[in-house]
C-alpha cells in the first residue's frame, strides 16, 4: 500500500510494498514519487483527474530488474472535491502473462519465459511445445495462478 497526498509527496509506504518495490519505506516517506521512481507515475494523473483505476497491470524498473505489478489506485477526494491523498494498492504477478487491453498489441513469449518447476506445470509446457511443432501455427496462452 503506498499513498500519495495532492502534491505527489509519498506519505506512507508499507513493508510489504517496500519489499515489493526493493525499496525502503522510512526512506522514501516525504519524498516526490516522481523522485523515488524515476519517472512519472499514472497515479499523478489520479491526483489531476481524481479518477482512480482497478487491476490495471504495470511494468516499472527496479533497483533488481523489471517488476510486474497489478495496481489499484483510489482516489480519496475532500469536501471541496478535489483529491486530498490516493491510495495505491498493488500486488506483484510473477506467475501471470501480461494481457494488452488492447487487441492492436501483442506481447510475444516463448516456453523458455515460463516460470515453475512442478510437475503440472512441465506436462503443461512438453503438450504445448509438441502441439506447436505441428504443421499449422498455432499461439497458445497459458494462465496460471499462485
Amino acid at each position: 500500500i503506498l499513498a500519495i497526498n495532492s502534491d505527489g509527496t509519498i506519505m506512507s509506504l508499507n513493508r510489504i510494498g517496500g519489499h515489493i518495490l526493493h525499496i525502503e519505506p522510512k526512506e522514501v516517506i516525504g519524498k516526490h514519487v516522481s523522485e523515488v521512481f524515476g519517472f512519472k507515475p499514472h497515479v499523478l494523473e489520479v491526483i489531476n483527474t481524481g479518477k482512480g483505476f482497478e487491476n490495471k497491470e504495470f511494468t516499472i524498473n527496479t533497483r533488481f530488474g523489471k517488476t510486474q505489478l497489478i495496481k489499484s489506485a483510489i482516489p480519496i477526494i475532500n469536501e471541496e472535491g478535489t483529491v486530498e491523498v490516493v491510495i495505491n494498492l498493488f500486488r506483484e504477478t510473477k506467475n501471470y502473462i501480461l494481457q494488452s487491453p488492447k487487441p492492436s498489441h501483442q506481447a510475444r513469449f516463448t516456453f523458455d519465459d515460463i516460470i515453475g518447476t512442478s510437475e503440472e506445470i512441465k506436462k503443461v509446457k512438453n503438450q504445448a511445445e509438441a502441439l506447436q511443432k505441428g504443421k499449422n501455427s498455432i499461439y497458445y496462452l497459458i494462465i496460471a495462478k499462485n
